[in-house]
């Protein structure tokens, strides 16, 4: 089991508390524990993160292990039809807009790898299980069963000391 980092969780550490300059020792500890294999993302969102110039798309270019990035598998895709049958499912009151956005970011195939290799996924976002102008993270996690927690509680798990 890994954890899989949504893009926001590493775009808000960059922007808010753990800038590069000021806690270099964050992003060290990030990329000791995507070597041992604790923390993964996947592909698009590495892609999502380098369509930026900035420290955080340097460091993802150049610091973190590729490996750390997987690519969908069959198993991934199969998961991901699965869960575009849940965002399109009538029941669900989200907007054509919502559903297309969802099916064609990042946020979909995280959820889907996470779903297939049974991953957990760490997100800054909250569930808005109402919401009908956005699929969240936590409310496609929770209706497929995938655990999700927010960075925090994924410091506090891996036992995190700065």
């Amino acid at each position: 089991m890994a954890y899989l980092l949504d893009a926001n969780v590493l775009i808000a550490a960059k922007r808010d508390h753990y800038r590069f300059k000021t806690f270099p020792c964050y992003w060290d500890y990030l990329l000791q524990r995507a070597n041992d294999g604790a923390l993964r993302s996947v592909d698009s969102v590495r892609k999502e993160l380098l369509n930026k110039e900035d420290d955080l798309s340097q460091w993802v270019e150049s610091a973190c292990p590729k490996v750390m990035f997987e690519a969908p598998d069959g198993a991934t895709g199969v998961a991901l039809s699965r869960l575009g049958i849940w965002t399109m499912d009538p029941q669900r009151k989200y907007t054509p807009a919502a559903r297309a956005e969802f099916l064609n970011v990042a946020d979909s195939v995280l959820v889907a790898h996470a779903l297939a290799h049974e991953h957990t996924v760490v997100t800054h976002e909250k569930p808005e299980p109402q919401r009908i102008g956005k699929v969240k993270i936590p409310d496609a996690c929770s209706a497929m069963g995938v655990r999700w927690i927010d960075p925090y509680a994924l410091l506090e798990e891996l036992g995190a000391k700065f």
